[in-house]
């Protein structure tokens, strides 16, 4: 399982926030991002996913928008666990448009 810890250091200078978070943190950042017509994990939008983690796990009153005009930069750490899990296998439409595994995932 996914599990990150961060940091956020905020322009009026008050102690920094400590988070800690794991996959649900995704989950809402996926929501946020479809809402927005943001790629979710689009290489341009990495700082924007980081924020808004640290937004969500520090379970923020106000808006985003309004919560980050307050925020300096947030520090992020992954941990996997260790290895990473492997992938679904690919899937592929047969004729009559159910789902089926490919032959060399099943």
């Amino acid at each position: 399982m996914i599990r990150l810890e961060g940091t956020v250091e905020y322009l009026d200078g008050r102690p920094p926030d400590s988070f800690h978070g794991g996959p649900a943190l995704f989950v809402a950042w996926e929501n946020y991002a479809r809402r927005q017509g943001l790629e979710a994990y689009n290489q341009g939008n990495a700082q924007t996913l980081n924020h808004y983690l640290a937004y969500v796990a520090l379970e923020a009153a106000e808006g985003f928008d309004v919560w980050l005009r307050g925020v300096v930069g947030v520090d992020v750490d992954v941990d996997t666990g260790g290895a990473v899990p492997p992938t679904v296998p690919a899937l592929s439409l047969d004729s009559s448009s159910s789902l089926q595994f490919s032959r060399d995932g099943a």
